[in-house]
């Protein structure tokens, strides 16, 4: 019956008995040591999911699984991704990167296959109605959304702290102001839409520059780049201008101007007349 030994150190003892002409028995032992196999650990991590499978066979694990090779063995791992997978990365026993990972079994070993679900990129602008505002009167902020793909993200929310000074008036319906933070949300964005939010505030009292800084997220999942998930704007407050009063030289020369203008008509009449 044919035994598989790997991965145990086997002590062999191996008996020889003869028989000399004076009749006397020797015996000779032999102990012979069979090196062990090193066991190849494979780990699966991140958010996809997919099968990891070994050249020389022995692997084919889509959980964590181990295979003790005979020492020394060059063992190559490739990743199948499972469908709306991606491989990610290889880590550990000196592999990386997304190509096959190859490892020398010498020792025990384990490596890492990351495989993860495509996200979202979203993205988020705003601008102010009119772009310069004017002390203690209404403008408005408008909040755009953008899925950049490829994965459609779910729950997306803004949020838009008010600067100091700056009151909330109006938004959206589905808006909502709390302790001067102004929130926004929508069900899901697919990739390429977007969703834009109008929210009216009042200017502050005094003239100055006042910087809004707005960000989104989504409950989906991670954001592929997180470097356009806020923006500021900065806006100037101005004072408006005054309103023109009419100065007593002003009075005089409008009341000369409709005497001129009275004196003109009446001879105009007598003329026709």
């Amino acid at each position: 019956m044919d035994t598989d030994l790997r991965g145990y150190r086997i002590h062999a003892v191996v008996t020889i008995s003869f028989t000399d002409p004076s009749s006397v028995a020797a015996f000779a032992s032999f102990t012979v040591t069979v090196p062990l196999n090193q066991t190849l650990t494979v780990t699966k991590a991140g958010t996809g999911t997919g099968t990891v499978i070994s050249t020389p066979s022995g692997m084919s694990c889509g959980g964590t699984c181990a295979f003790a090779f005979a020492p020394g063995t060059v063992v190559t791992l490739d990743a199948i991704s499972a469908s709306g997978s991606t491989l990610a990365s290889w880590s550990g026993a000196g592999c990386s990167g997304t190509g096959s990972c190859v490892v020398t079994v010498d020792t025990a070993k384990s490596v890492t296959a990351t495989f993860d679900l495509p996200s979202a990129d979203l993205a988020i602008t705003k601008t102010a109605t009119p772009t310069i505002a004017l002390t203690g009167q209404n403008f408005t902020y408008t909040l755009t959304a953008t899925n950049n793909g490829p994965a459609t993200a779910t729950t997306v929310v803004i949020s838009d702290p008010l600067p100091s000074g700056v009151a909330f008036v109006s938004a959206n319906v589905d808006c909502a102001e709390a302790s001067g933070t102004v929130t926004c949300t929508v069900a899901s964005l697919v990739n390429g839409a977007s969703a834009a939010f109008d929210i009216i505030v009042t200017a502050p009292s005094t003239a100055g520059t006042i910087s809004n800084t707005a960000t989104v997220s989504a409950a989906s999942s991670a954001d592929s780049v997180s470097g356009n998930n806020s923006v500021t704007l900065n806006t100037s407050v101005n004072t408006p201008p005054p309103v023109p009063g009419v100065t007593a030289w002003g009075m005089g020369a409008l009341a000369l101007m409709l005497g001129a203008g009275a004196i003109f008509m009446r001879r105009r009449r007598a003329t026709a007349s």
